[in-house]
């Protein structure tokens, strides 16, 4: 191998690990969200207020569907 690839393989490499962790960091946001989201609803419940938790509910799965993407994971 030349430099020159030597070089492109590196950034190649530094590319992806850069894009993994900003994936890392929108999942770790998502699930704080999910987690707040989760409270809120149970104390809406709890209170008996069920149309504000039918709105947290809506909210609730469209982060689970972001973190799913199809993986099962949450």
């Amino acid at each position: 191998m030349t430099k020159k690839e030597i070089q492109m393989l590196a950034d190649l490499i530094f590319d992806r690990i850069v894009e993994k962790q900003e994936q890392m960091d929108e999942e770790e946001r998502l699930v704080g969200e999910l987690a707040k989201l989760q409270t809120i609803m149970m104390i809406l419940e709890g209170k008996e207020e069920y149309e504000k938790a039918a709105i947290i509910l809506k909210k609730i799965n469209k982060i689970n569907k972001k973190l799913n993407d199809g993986s099962g994971k949450y």
